[in-house]
């Protein structure tokens, strides 16, 4: 009976012996040859409100809006309104002699039935004309490039570094996915702040003009080439 030393693998059952020697030789790396990896960050960005011009149009028609006050004399006041409204509208459709001014008058006394609105709710629906003037953050998923040397990763974008470590030094661990291909570094005993999420693709996918849209909105996840995945962890050792 052969040794366990003397076993081989079965076909399929896992990665090649060929492929676990070129990573791990290709996982040598250091200060004078690092690993340089083009990665995707996601870059927090403001896009404009799709219907800022609209909303901002609006905002200032809904501030014409009689109100009235929840008081007793803002009910006077708006009862007030309500018969100047019903009068005016009689007057347009008795003074006018077409189609139109009956129409116009009506509507006006029409709006009695409707205004003046109390002061809380059209202050409530300025707010949310003004909320849709403003832009909304959203995440763009950016080139960028990691340095790994052997001692510490180092995430930058257009030279900026965003993000900076020493797994190693530091005690890191991978944890496996709950879903896809999403891995996670992890500290022991470390807090939020200290996780770090590798979204891996593979080079087809990579290749692809959607890959921004296959990358899963994870602040901190960096999406990386399968290859240079496999030479990051290995080398790390986790």
């Amino acid at each position: 009976m052969p040794s366990a030393v003397e076993r081989k693998p079965k076909a399929g059952s896992g990665m090649a012996a060929k492929d676990v020697h070129r990573i791990i030789k290709k996982a040598k790396v250091s200060a004078e040859k690092p690993l340089v990896a083009a990665v995707y960050v996601p870059i927090r960005t403001e896009q404009a409100a799709s219907w800022r011009h609209v909303a901002a149009f609006a905002e200032k028609l809904v501030r014409w809006i009689p109100t009235y006050r929840a008081t007793r004399g803002g009910k006077r006041g708006k009862r007030t309104v309500q018969a100047l409204l019903g009068l005016l509208g009689l007057g347009i459709a008795g003074v006018g002699k077409t189609w139109i001014f009956a129409i116009a008058g009506v509507v006006v006394a029409a709006l009695a039935m409707v205004l003046p609105v109390p002061r809380s709710r059209r202050a409530l629906w300025v707010e949310q004309l003004k909320k849709n003037q403003v832009p909304t953050s959203i995440i763009v998923w950016s080139p960028g490039e990691l340095v790994w040397d052997g001692v510490k990763i180092t995430v930058r974008y257009q030279g900026k570094v965003l993000r900076s470590v020493r797994p190693v030094e530091m005690g890191y661990m991978k944890v496996l996915p709950e879903r896809g291909e999403v891995f996670e570094l992890h500290r022991v005993g470390g807090s939020d702040k200290d996780r770090w999420f590798f979204q891996v693709v593979s080079d087809q996918h990579w290749n692809q003009p959607g890959i921004r849209y296959r990358l899963v909105d994870q602040q901190e996840g960096i999406g990386i080439r399968r290859q240079d995945w496999e030479v990051l962890e290995t080398s790390i050792g986790c």
